[in-house]
C-alpha cells in the first residue's frame, strides 16, 4: 500500500507518500479505516538535496543504528532513532541514492520513519503502529464501490475466491456498497469482476410467469422435490397445496414448456401388475425322494419339447435345490401333466393379485399357531401372573415386487417362504413353544408380459398317521380294532410355484384367466 519513503522523495518533494483517498492504509485490527501518512511535504519544509546523491556501498554485519547515521551524513539530514532500532545491516548497492538505500534498510529491519520539524525520526514497526494504529508497511489499499443494480452480499461472496488471504470484504446490503481491501493486483481484479455482475442486463432478468398444475394420479409431497431443484436459483419458486393437490410454478417463461414436460412425465398413471399364481404340491414317489430332476424334465420326448431357461439370475441346478425358469403359457397344462411323472400333483391353491409398479404383493395360505407366554411379577408381598397370546404365521408367503420397464418388460422380486411347525418345546410354566421349520428362496427374474415363470425345489417333509388293516378282518365290528394298526410315514413333497404376470392400466377389469383374457400392456399416451 505504502510507496518507498525516500523514492518518493528523491523524485519530487511533494508527491504524497500513502495512497489517495480510494487506497488509504488499513487498521491493524482490519476494521476502520486509519488516517493517511504524512506526506513528505509534512515531513519537511523542503527535501534534504543530499537525499538524491548516488553513492555505493558495501556493508557486512554492520549495526542498523551506524548505517543510518552514515546515510545522513552523507545526505545532510538530521535523524534520530529510537531505542528500540536495532540489528545488524548487509548491503551491496552500486550507484543507488542515498534514499533508496535507507529505504531498503527500514523494509529489511521492519522499520519506520516519520518527520516532526525539520527532524526525522526513525523507530521500530511496532513502536509506529502503537502511535498510528496502522503499520507502516502494509501492501494493502481501500478502495470502496457503490453498486448499481447487483446484490451486493451476492457479489461478495462471489469475491470471496478472487481476494487474496490478506484480502477482506465488507458488503452493506442498505447502500448497495462494497468495501474492499486487498493488495492492488487484486483489487483490480476484483473490480473487473464487479463491473460484470453490475449490468442491468445481469441482475434484472425477464419478469417471471405463475402456472397452476393440478395433479391427478400423482402427489404434490412425492414431486415438489424433483420440481424445487429445478427451479432457476433465486428466482423459481414453488408453492404446494396438499388440501386440493395443486402446484404453483414461478418462474421465467421460457423455463416453463421444461415444466410441463416435468409434470406430464411425474404425473402419469401408475402401472399394475395382475399376477396369475399357481401353487401346485407335489407328492414325490420314493425314487424320486430327491425332488423333481429340473435339468432333465424339459429335455423328455413327452414334454413337448419344452424348454427351460438357463441364463436366468438363479439358474437350474442340483436335485433338492431351488429352480428357476421361464415357459410360454400354452404349455403350463402339458408342464403339470409331466410332472405327475415324479408323482401325486395336488393344486393347493391358485391366487390371483394385482400390484403397482415397484409395490410388493403378498399371499399366505397357512394358519396362524397360537402359542402362549407367561410373565411372572413379583412384588414385596405378593407376586401375579400374565399371560400373552402370541401367533406365527405357518403355510406357504409369496412375496412378489414387480417392476415394469420401458419396453414393456417385468422384472419380480420373488419370495417364496414355506414354513411348518416340527415340534413344540414345553418350557418350564408349562407353555407349548411351536419350533417352525423354515425353507425361503429368493431371486429377481426379467420376463416377458404374459410369460409364465416357473419356481420348483422347495421340498419339505411331513409325517403322517396310516391306518392299515388285515382284509376284511380289520372292517368287523368290535373285534375289527384287534385286526388294524397305525404307522407313522414320512412323506416328501415338493411345492411348485408357478407366477404369470400380466401388465395392465387399471381401466379394465380383471379375473382369472378362464373368464377373459387380460387387458393389453399399458402404453404411454395410449
Amino acid at each position: 500500500m505504502k510507496a518507498a519513503i525516500f523514492s518518493a522523495i528523491v523524485g519530487v518533494g511533494a508527491v504524497a507518500l500513502a495512497a489517495t483517498d480510494e487506497a488509504a492504509p488499513l487498521a491493524a485490527d482490519g476494521g476502520e479505516e486509519a488516517e493517511p501518512p504524512i506526506t513528505v511535504a509534512q515531513m519537511a519544509p523542503a527535501a534534504p538535496e543530499g537525499i538524491s546523491q548516488t553513492i555505493s556501498l558495501d556493508l557486512r554485519g554492520m549495526d542498523v543504528v551506524d548505517a543510518i547515521k552514515y546515510l545522513a551524513v552523507k545526505g545532510d539530514m538530521n535523524m534520530v532513532t529510537t531505542k528500540n532500532v536495532t540489528g545488524q545491516v548487509s548491503l551491496f548497492l552500486k550507484n543507488v541514492t542515498i534514499g533508496d538505500a535507507l529505504d531498503i534498510i527500514l523494509l529489511t529491519n521492519d522499520l519506520a520513519l516519520e518527520s516532526r520539524g525539520g527532524i526525522y525520526m526513525v523507530m521500530s514497526e511496532a513502536e509506529y503502529e502503537a502511535l498510528h494504529g496502522y503499520r507502516y508497511h502494509d501492501p494493502r489499499e481501500v478502495r470502496t464501490v457503490a453498486l448499481q443494480y447487483a446484490n451486493a452480499p451476492r457479489v461478495a461472496s462471489l469475491l470471496e475466491g478472487i481476494k487474496s488471504s490478506i484480502g477482506r470484504i465488507i458488503a452493506d446490503e442498505g447502500t448497495g456498497t462494497l468495501l474492499l481491501v486487498d493488495v492492488p493486483e487484486r483489487l483490480e481484479k476484483m473490480a473487473a469482476a464487479i463491473a460484470m455482475q453490475d449490468l442491468e442486463t445481469v441482475v434484472r432478468p425477464a419478469p417471471t410467469v405463475n402456472e397452476v398444475f393440478s395433479l391427478k394420479y400423482n402427489t404434490v409431497e412425492g414431486i415438489k422435490d424433483a420440481i424445487t431443484s429445478a427451479l432457476t436459483a433465486s428466482i423459481g419458486t414453488l408453492r404446494a397445496d396438499k388440501k386440493t393437490n395443486t402446484l404453483v410454478i414461478s418462474d421465467l417463461p421460457h423455463r416453463m414448456p421444461e415444466f410441463r414436460q416435468m409434470i406430464r412425465v411425474f404425473d402419469r398413471p401408475t402401472r399394475q401388475v395382475f399376477i396369475e399364481a399357481k401353487i401346485l404340491q407335489l407328492t414325490l414317489s420314493d425314487e424320486f425322494d430327491v425332488g423333481v430332476e429340473w435339468t432333465t424334465i424339459f429335455k423328455d420326448k413327452w414334454a413337448n419339447n419344452l424348454t427351460l431357461a438357463t441364463t436366468l439370475p438363479s439358474s437350474v441346478s442340483a436335485f433338492g435345490k431351488v429352480a428357476i425358469g421361464t415357459i410360454g403359457t400354452d404349455h403350463l397344462g402339458a408342464l403339470i401333466k409331466a410332472l405327475q411323472r415324479f408323482g401325486k400333483t395336488d393344486v393347493i391353491s391358485t391366487p390371483h393379485i394385482a400390484a403397482l409398479d415397484g409395490q410388493e404383493a403378498s399371499i399366505h395360505i397357512g394358519t396362524k399357531e397360537v402359542y402362549v407366554t407367561s410373565t411372572t411379577s413379583t412384588g414385596s408381598s405378593t407376586s401375579s401372573t400374565s399371560e400373552a397370546v402370541n401367533f406365527i404365521d405357518v403355510g406357504i408367503k409369496l412375496n412378489v415386487t414387480p417392476t415394469i420397464n420401458e419396453d414393456g418388460m417385468v422384472t419380480m422380486s420373488i419370495k417364496p417362504e414355506v414354513s411348518s411347525v416340527a415340534r413344540t418345546v414345553t418350557t418350564a410354566q408349562g407353555n407349548a413353544i411351536p419350533v417352525v421349520d423354515t425353507s425361503v428362496a429368493s431371486t429377481n427374474i426379467m420376463v416377458k408380459d404374459g410369460t409364465t415363470v416357473v419356481m420348483g425345489g422347495l421340498i419339505k417333509d411331513r409325517t403322517a398317521v396310516i391306518t392299515n388293516q388285515i382284509p376284511l378282518l380289520g372292517s368287523l365290528p368290535l373285534i375289527g380294532a384287534i385286526f388294524r394298526f397305525k404307522d407313522n410315514e414320512q412323506i416328501k413333497s415338493e411345492l411348485i410355484v408357478f407366477l404369470t404376470p400380466h401388465v395392465i392400466t387399471g381401466e379394465h377389469p380383471v379375473g382369472p384367466p378362464t373368464a377373459a383374457r387380460p387387458p393389453k400392456p399399458f402404453k404411454d399416451g395410449a
